[in-house]
């Protein structure tokens, strides 16, 4: 025998059909099992989706930062190379 389903102000729930004293659930067992099914599928979808626009972001920053640091990397080595050769001619040329 079923007990009955009720909520809290004691009328019968949307998913049930009353019967005498009894409630019969008119969906089944299954409907749960979408539910949980469709949440775990929308939840995936959100996180992929989020994912996509974050990566696509931190590809666009981190090309810029490469560039950036690379540009001061290459202008350090060519500013201490350049540095070098003029200590090197000033001395030479001091002798």
């Amino acid at each position: 025998m079923r007990r009955n389903r009720r909520n809290i102000v004691g009328n019968n729930l949307p998913n049930e059909r009353k019967t005498g004293d009894e409630s019969v659930n008119i969906f089944g067992k299954r409907i749960y099992r979408i539910t949980t099914s469709l949440s775990t599928h929308y939840k995936t979808y959100c996180f992929t989706f989020q994912k996509r626009r974050f990566c696509k972001v931190k590809a666009a920053v981190l090309h810029c930062k490469t560039y950036a640091f690379a540009t001061l990397k290459r202008n350090y080595h060519f500013l201490t190379l350049l540095s070098l050769q003029n200590q090197c001619s000033l001395s030479t040329s001091t002798l």
